[in-house]
């Protein structure tokens, strides 16, 4: 195995040597080469497949930067070599299948760019139709989340002070609970920061104005980024308000 593995890396940098030294065009062809092709599949189950795939597709698409490219690929098989020998054929598979997404992922939206900047009127009105058709649900956001954001000074039950004055002036739920925002939380950590806010502001524990709206927020801003899903909804409403 390790004799064909070895056969195989000669003959693939072979491939990408004869295909550079025929490369002519610029970076700008080879983009615009790339925007209408896609890597070689691979077949997961024969190696030498997967080489001669390659093999075919570098003499079709022979770019300078495309054979750059297709040297860390032909790594990435190499790789799927190793493994092969070791009997761990899922492991590499997955990483080179999420290898090739992020790569056709990359292509997607640098058409997307290229498309926007030579179309910018027609780009615009998709942006503003896009913006109509999401603003029901901007609406409810701002209905769910509006109203627990900061409060005015005149907003302020009269006594208002220490804590319970913190929490209703913090201006999002991660100064509410005193996390650092876009962050990965501790679900531990998170929930000892509520536990500390509440007791801080609970209306059972002082006699400040104001307190059972202090509570109520802290209790929001837990519900909020304990959760995946609900914390991504709140930071991209956040983001719309910036």
């Amino acid at each position: 195995m390790r004799q064909l593995t070895a056969a195989l890396y000669v003959l693939g940098l072979s491939v990408l040597a004869g295909s550079l030294c025929r490369s002519t065009g610029s970076v700008q062809q080879l983009w615009a080469a790339l925007a209408g092709g896609s890597l070689p599949s691979t077949a997961w189950d024969s190696f030498s497949s997967a080489v001669l795939n390659t093999y075919h597709w570098l003499e079709a698409h022979p770019y300078p930067a495309v054979i750059g490219g297709m040297v860390l690929y032909m790594l990435a098989l190499m790789a799927f070599s190793s493994y092969t020998s070791r009997g761990k054929h899922k492991l590499q598979e997955e990483t080179l299948r999420q290898q090739y997404q992020a790569y056709q992922t990359f292509l997607h939206y640098r058409r997307l760019r290229a498309w926007q900047a030579a179309h910018p009127e027609q780009a615009a009105q998709e942006q503003q139709a896009r913006k109509q058709q999401q603003a029901p649900q901007q609406e409810q956001a701002d209905r769910k989340w509006g109203g627990l954001m900061g409060f005015g000074p005149q907003e302020f039950p009269e006594g208002c002070s220490g804590a319970v004055k913190e929490v209703l002036e913090a201006m999002d739920f991660y100064e509410v609970l005193g996390v650092a925002w876009n962050s990965v939380v501790d679900p531990k950590a998170l929930k000892a920061a509520r536990n500390a806010r509440a007791l801080a502001v609970h209306p059972d524990k002082v006699a400040t104005p104001g307190a059972d709206l202090a509570v109520g927020r802290v209790n929001a801003a837990y519900d909020t980024l304990s959760s995946a899903q609900a914390r991504s909804d709140y930071e991209a409403w956040l983001a719309r308000q910036s």
